[in-house]
C-alpha cells in the first residue's frame, strides 16, 4: 500500500516564501486603509479639537497615504522580533521577563516609523515627524508598545473564556481579536496621547488628559485587528 505525498513544485516554494514575508505587512497596510479615521479622530481629541469633518473621498485618501507607513511598521517589528527570538531564546519559552524586553526592543526599533503613522494621524508631515523624534517622544512609544504587551496578556484568558463559552468558530476568533485590540490599546492610550502632545509641542498637565480620545481609538485598534487577521488569512491561503 503506498501513501501519496504532496511536494511543491519550486515556484510555488518561492511564491510560499514571498507570502511568508510579505503576508504581515501588506495585510497590516489594508487593514488600516478603513479605520485610519478613527486615529485621526482620536488625534483630534487628544489635542482638544473637535473630530476633522472630511468627505468619504478624503478619508480614503488618508488611510491609503497612511497605509505604506504602517506596512513598513509591521514588516520592521516582525524581522526585529524573529531576530530577538532567536537571539534570546534559542527555542526556549519564552518568560514573561523576555517578552517584555522584546516588546521594549521592537517598540524602540520602529520608533521612528511609530511616530511618523502618529504623525500622519494629525496631518503633519511623516518625514518631519521622524527628524524631529525626541528621547521624550520615543521613551512614550516604547511604554505604549511594552503597555499593549501586557494587555495581550490580560487579552488571552478573556479568549479563552469566550471560546469556552461560545465555541472556537471564526465569529469568535474575530470577537477575540476585536477585543484584544481594545484592551491593548486602552492600557497603552496615556502614552499614545502623550506623544501626539509632545509631538505638537504641548505638556501633559492632568491624568484625565492622557484619557481623551480613548473610546476612538480602542475602536480604531479594535477594527484594525480583526481587518489585519482577516487579509493575513486571506493572503496566507494563497500559499497553501
Amino acid at each position: 500500500m503506498s501513501s501519496r505525498v504532496d511536494t511543491k513544485s519550486p515556484m510555488q516554494e518561492a511564491w510560499a516564501t514571498v507570502v511568508s514575508l510579505a503576508a504581515s505587512p501588506v495585510a497590516a497596510g489594508g487593514a488600516v486603509v478603513p479605520v485610519f479615521y478613527g486615529f485621526m479622530a482620536k488625534s483630534a481629541q487628544q489635542l482638544g479639537n473637535p473630530v476633522p469633518s472630511m468627505p468619504p473621498v478624503e478619508v480614503l485618501k488618508a488611510g491609503v497615504k497612511a497605509a505604506p507607513t504602517i506596512a513598513l511598521i509591521v514588516g520592521m517589528q516582525t524581522a526585529a522580533q524573529s531576530g530577538l527570538e532567536k537571539a534570546w531564546l534559542n527555542g526556549q519559552a519564552a518568560s514573561p521577563f523576555s517578552m517584555l524586553l522584546s516588546a521594549a526592543a521592537v517598540g524602540a526599533v520602529s520608533a521612528h516609523g511609530l511616530a511618523m503613522f502618529n504623525a500622519q494621524s494629525m496631518g503633519q508631515s511623516p518625514l518631519q515627524a521622524a527628524k524631529d523624534l525626541s528621547f521624550k517622544q520615543g521613551s512614550a512609544i516604547v511604554t505604549r508598545e511594552t503597555s499593549f504587551l501586557l494587555a495581550l496578556r490580560i487579552a488571552g484568558p478573556v479568549s479563552e473564556a469566550m471560546q469556552r463559552q461560545f465555541g472556537k468558530n471564526k465569529a469568535v476568533d474575530y470577537a477575540s481579536a476585536f477585543t484584544t485590540g481594545v484592551i491593548g490599546s486602552v492600557v497603552g492610550h496615556p502614552a499614545d496621547a502623550a506623544l501626539t502632545l509632545w509631538q505638537k509641542g504641548m505638556p501633559v498637565t492632568s491624568i484625565s488628559q492622557l484619557m481623551r480620545g480613548a473610546p476612538a481609538r480602542a475602536l480604531a485598534v479594535g477594527g484594525f485587528s480583526v481587518c489585519y487577521k482577516t487579509l493575513k488569512e486571506c493572503i496566507e491561503a494563497t500559499a497553501k
